[in-house]
């Protein structure tokens, strides 16, 4: 049997793409035997509930203060490693206290995020492992492995993609029964201006006031840039044609009703929303930055350079016209279930494997 420690601190408090895979993981993972406890910081109110838990895992919360809540942390951590005794230490983030733990244990850090959009934590990864001899990395893209290489130097990295939920996440049974007058597309991500959004907005905004009325774009999200967006909808007067809706945490429940799933961000790690979309029968429209490319095939979407304006048209227009035909909705789901948590499960099971057989660097 493999004992593993995961830490992730926020589990009880976002509701993110680390948090959602760092649930799905740990229940797969359960499921094939291996022994988890979970390491993460309580939520002052309102903690988010991930539902049912497998039986077996174990869940230790670091109490919640105003400060010095990472250096607490750190404290609680050294503290039940020492009753666990971990073969493994699964790790989200290395700067919420995590530096601080001893180094002999055997870490596996997952990569979630892009160098080039927070460089100042790679750069703080790139000084703290050296106290870490055994630290090996996953990547859950290429994309996230090339950016991290040079921070990481000589480091093992492999390269596993994030997963999606097939068993929540799967496709309508009356998708042909939607309103045939209208192509209804749905964006799901953080408000911010890098994810694109503006640029499907003015693209709809374009349109004469007889075309644009065959079209629906609702967009799930908040953050910063949600005025703007606001303001961009008022001026183009396209109050009726697109909607800011608050983000949700039943999108297996949204997505289908929708016939198109669009997300041009500038970057993206893995693109999760796009993942899940997919796995709900859904044609994906995205932006042609590296990490859509690696799941996102011809015959179940389009990448395209935002600017693009004909191509992008062209492709909302032709999931218009096909809609009703399975043939999308088939390969999008097929292709989703090569990223089910279960084969995503079996990968990291691998990985876990090989790193408890390899030598250990000493006591406490």
């Amino acid at each position: 049997m493999i004992r593993i420690v995961v830490i992730s601190p926020y589990l009880f408090r976002l509701h993110r793409g680390i948090e959602r895979g760092t649930y799905s993981l740990a229940n797969k993972l359960a499921r094939r035997g291996v022994r988890v406890t979970i390491y993460s910081w309580s939520a002052p109110r309102s903690p988010v509930n991930w539902g049912r838990w497998h039986p077996g895992i174990k869940i230790r919360t670091v109490p919640s203060v105003r400060y010095l809540q990472s250096l607490l942390a750190s404290w609680f951590y050294k503290i039940w490693l020492r009753m666990d005794k971990p073969d493994v230490v699964i790790l989200n983030f290395l700067y919420h206290g995590e530096h601080r733990l001893p180094a002999h244990h055997k870490f596996l850090y997952i990569l979630h995020t892009l160098a080039s959009g927070v460089p100042g934590r790679y750069r703080f990864i790139r000084q703290q492992i050296r106290r870490f001899p055994s630290m090996e990395f996953v990547a859950v893209s290429e994309m996230v492995k090339r950016e991290a290489m040079p921070y990481l130097g000589d480091r093992k990295i492999t390269v596993i993609h994030n997963g999606v939920d097939t068993e929540l996440f799967v496709p309508a049974d009356n998708q042909a029964a939607n309103d045939a007058d209208h192509i209804k597309i749905i964006t799901a991500a953080a408000l911010d201006e890098q994810k694109g959004i503006h640029h499907i907005i003015k693209l709809l905004g374009s349109l004469s006031e007889e075309d644009r009325r065959h079209y629906k774009y609702d967009i799930y999200g908040d953050g910063h840039y949600k005025d703007a967006l606001q303001s961009l909808i008022r001026q183009l007067h396209l109050e009726k044609v697109v909607a800011l809706k608050q983000a949700v945490n039943n999108l297996h429940e949204v997505l289908p009703r929708y016939d198109l799933f669009c997300l041009m961000s500038e970057a993206e790690a893995m693109g999760m929303a796009a993942l899940e979309a997919i796995a709900c029968g859904l044609p994906v429209l995205t932006s042609d930055c590296p990490a859509f490319k690696e799941f996102i095939t011809p015959d179940i979407g389009l990448t395209v350079s935002c600017a693009d304006s004909r191509q992008i048209m062209e492709f909302i227009n032709d999931c218009k016209s096909k809609r009703r035909e399975n043939n999308w909705s088939h390969a999008a789901r097929e292709r989703s279930l090569q990223f089910s948590w279960d084969v995503v499960a079996d990968k990291y099971l691998a990985q876990l494997r090989r790193i408890k057989q390899l030598p250990g660097t000493g006591g406490f």
